[in-house]
């Protein structure tokens, strides 16, 4: 049997050649066989992608982001850990703290995801904020000192909080936390804010964990049910 990098990289490049070729009309279908490639291989990472892709689309209405702006949001979170296909499952599953040369595997995803969505018709600037995700973890070091001073954007400030979020909250993404501790809404939320992130960003999350405490699920929010989400919003 083959290893199972091997056949996933065959995956990725599949993806990036068929995106390639899509029209913008397409750019679903691509979407699709992303989504359908996670779930075959990192089912608990595609669960995670669709809660960072709804929390972070909340945020994003609520702090009133452009449509367009919101719909690059939804699809770069939506596929934000594609690249970590192209990662030995072992290292996503560890329970423990991963060793210098480990995390560097690990953070290959996130140029592997700004590539694929590069290669998408039509979201091709989602490659740019999934590019910030790293930043407040230290990566890529490039992006950091170039970003020194300065904060990031707006929509790249909402996908990482909503990725640190769900990752503190979800005992399944042990290999992030190293202490396996699973977090309440709320403890997420003060952990949150000791992050630079927009002030505004902070004011719409804390309104969301608030409902979150209470029990109200989010809704699951992709790019094929966004224009509904927001037309009801509206």
């Amino acid at each position: 049997m083959r290893d199972r990098r091997q056949v996933t990289w065959k995956v990725i490049g599949d993806f990036i050649r068929f995106a390639n070729r899509v029209s913008p009309q397409d750019a679903l279908v691509a979407f699709d066989a992303a989504t359908l490639a996670m779930e075959r291989n990192l089912a608990e990472t595609a669960a995670h992608q669709r809660r960072v892709a709804s929390l972070a689309t909340e945020i994003a209405f609520l702090v009133g982001l452009s449509p367009k702006e919101i719909s690059d949001l939804n699809f770069a979170a939506s596929l934000h850990d594609f690249g970590k296909l192209g990662v030995s499952p072992g290292l996503l599953s560890r329970p423990r703290g991963l060793s210098f040369c480990e995390k560097i595997k690990v953070r290959t995803h996130l140029e592997i995801g700004y590539f694929i969505l590069e290669a998408i018709a039509d979201y091709s600037s989602a490659s740019e904020i999934l590019l910030y995700n790293h930043v407040f973890d230290g990566y890529p070091k490039w992006l950091v000192e170039q970003l020194k001073g300065n904060p990031m954007p707006l929509a790249a400030q909402i996908l990482s909080m909503a990725d640190c979020f769900d990752a503190l909250g979800d005992g399944s993404r042990r290999y992030l936390q190293g202490n396996g501790l699973v977090l309440s809404p709320s403890q997420t939320l003060r952990e949150i804010r000791k992050r630079n992130y927009d002030s505004r960003l902070i004011d719409a999350l804390a309104e969301i964990t608030s409902c979150l405490e209470e029990g109200i699920e989010l809704q699951t929010i992709t790019p094929h049910n966004l224009l509904a989400f927001l037309q009801d919003r509206d």
